[in-house]
């Protein structure tokens, strides 16, 4: 499917029949492919999707601002953004669980995903692998957020990048153990649990 959906605040689950291998919802460079932006809340559901071909100034693939939907089960790949190449929240409280974000660039921040404001968005059984960013080819968490990553897998080019560990840069003050590195201390509160480094 060439196209680029905005979810306009409906409580809608947008589920696909045969899994992300084999439908695709291409952006086609023409903005976000998925937008969240209207309060979308957890009835919102987003799942089983290759997105890729997104270009956007903020989340070539998703973009999630004032919203907390539930992104479960996608591929995020072949995306580009200014910041948040896969995906850019901000204020975002999203449930993140069971995403590939693979191939993704960012111009400055987050190859894979870059995170600001207050939101807790919360990154669960995610994989973060070959992406890359100016300072952060993973996830990058910024000013007063509060991601959590619980059994994630980070790779990518992170340890020959200056404030980052394992493809990820966290503004952060890391409170959670962390097998693969530690984190960036700056001004957002982050944890990162039970993390590991992709080989």
């Amino acid at each position: 499917y060439m196209e680029n959906i905005d979810f306009l605040g409906k409580w809608i689950t947008l589920r696909s029949e045969f899994g992300p291998k084999v439908t695709v919802i291409d952006g086609n460079q023409a903005g976000s492919v998925v937008t969240f932006m209207n309060g979308e809340d957890y009835d919102t559901v987003l799942d089983g999707f290759t997105i890729t071909n997104g270009d956007a100034g903020s989340g070539g693939g998703i973009i999630c601002e004032y919203a907390y939907p539930k992104i479960l089960n996608n591929i995020i790949t072949g995306n580009n953004g200014y910041y948040g190449g896969g995906m850019y929240g901000y204020v975002c409280d999203a449930d993140i669980i069971g995403n590939t974000f693979y191939g993704n660039t960012a111009v400055v921040h987050g190859g894979a995903a870059a995170t600001v404001g207050t939101g807790s968005a919360e990154f669960t059984n995610c994989t973060f692998v070959s992406n890359s960013g100016g300072t952060s080819d993973g996830i990058r968490n910024h000013s007063g957020g509060s991601d959590i990553g619980v059994w994630c897998i980070l790779g990518g080019r992170g340890t020959s990048k200056t404030n980052t560990c394992g493809g990820a840069y966290v503004t952060v003050k890391l409170v959670a153990g962390w097998r693969g590195g530690s984190g960036w201390r700056d001004r957002a509160r982050a944890a990162l649990s039970l993390c590991v480094r992709a080989p």
